[in-house]
């Protein structure tokens, strides 16, 4: 339970200590403020240590102890955009108090206080504030939250599911099967039926893919790869914008792939789920898909980069491309003039 702490305005500082429940965050945030911290609510707490405004990120960066925990600055940020993203509307933030329970951000900081405890060296001996977050991603509410038809869309990611487990790993579906597990995607393959994509076998009644389904199959692997093609340079960027400088493949840039689809007017959902079980992703579920294919969570983790994902301003994003697109043209005309050179030495080996 919260201990009811009144007495810690008298106190010179607090200590805050954040984890992220879930993630590679390598260690929890720990920070020493001021006692007038304590007479806040949560949120406004969360509001003021949080901020990217330049002063209060000067003054907790200054605050940290780095000499305890050199990476502290390295979490602070890792936590900034967590926030950030959460204020955006793109992900949910539950908050648990250190005996699990959840807590409201409207009620005081103080309610939150574990009493004071002797310094140890990596605290200040003041009261502990200890909130463990919990971060999840619905990328579904999201799509219906913009106007989308979720129902919709579910249907096209079962179908092509489907689809997919039947082509890649040969999955065998019976019109008249009593497997409980199968039964529930006879209405998947209903709808897949009706648009000439399966079609049971008139001798075994197994669903097979018609040349239809085929066809449609070579064009989503088209897609894809055009996909690839174009963007896959933007998964790892970096940036000087003082020195107007861009480069590609560094090998620690940024991944701004998402929201160059979304600035060149792509489908996002469409994209990344195509890119996703182009890479793979589909195949680790082989063993669960069958009962997974029927929940929303199964999607939301496949679309999970829709939401999840680096930002940067507009402008800058549209910069990026330009970039981006002239770095293409200029490697694909180095390739054209090395395969020309290729050629040239060919041609004089063989005379």
């Amino acid at each position: 339970m919260p201990t009811d702490t009144k007495s810690t305005s008298d106190d010179t500082t607090m200590e805050l200590r954040v984890s992220v429940i879930d993630t590679d965050l390598y260690d929890s945030f720990r920070v020493t403020l001021p006692s007038r911290f304590t007479q806040m609510t949560l949120d406004k707490l969360i509001d003021s240590v949080f901020d990217e405004d330049a002063a209060a990120f000067s003054d907790i960066s200054n605050a940290l102890d780095v000499r305890a925990n050199p990476d502290l600055p390295d979490i602070y940020l890792e936590l900034l955009e967590i926030f950030d993203t959460w204020r955006n509307g793109e992900c949910a933030l539950h908050f648990f108090d250190n005996s699990g329970t959840e807590i409201r951000l409207s009620q005081p900081v103080r309610n939150y206080l574990s009493p004071a405890q002797p310094s140890d060296g990596t605290s200040s001996g003041g009261p502990l504030l200890d909130i463990a977050l919990e971060q999840t991603f619905d990328a579904l509410a999201k799509f219906e939250e913009r106007g989308g038809d979720k129902g919709e869309l579910l249907q096209w990611l079962r179908g092509v599911t489907l689809l997919y487990f039947i082509d890649k790993h040969e999955f065998r579906l019976q019109l008249d099967t009593e497997k409980e597990a199968d039964q529930g995607l006879l209405s998947i393959a209903s709808d897949l039926q009706s648009r000439g994509i399966l079609s049971p076998s008139d001798m075994t009644g197994i669903f097979e893919i018609t040349d239809e389904g085929r066809r449609t199959l070579g064009d989503m692997i088209t897609e894809t790869e055009s996909y690839i093609d174009k963007y896959d340079l933007f998964k790892d960027v970096t940036f000087a914008l003082d020195a107007d400088v861009v480069e590609f493949d560094n090998g620690d840039g940024a991944d701004y792939r998402v929201q160059v689809y979304d600035a060149e007017g792509l489908d996002v959902y469409r994209t990344v789920f195509l890119l996703r079980m182009y890479d793979g992703t589909m195949d680790a579920r082989s063993d669960s898909w069958l009962e997974d294919i029927h929940t929303e969570g199964f999607f939301n983790d496949v679309l999970r980069p829709v939401l999840d994902r680096e930002r940067v301003e507009d402008e800058v994003i549209d910069w990026i491309i330009e970039s981006g697109f002239a770095y293409n043209a200029e490697q694909a005309e180095a390739s054209r003039e090395r395969e020309s050179q290729q050629a040239i030495i060919r041609r004089i080996k063989s005379e």
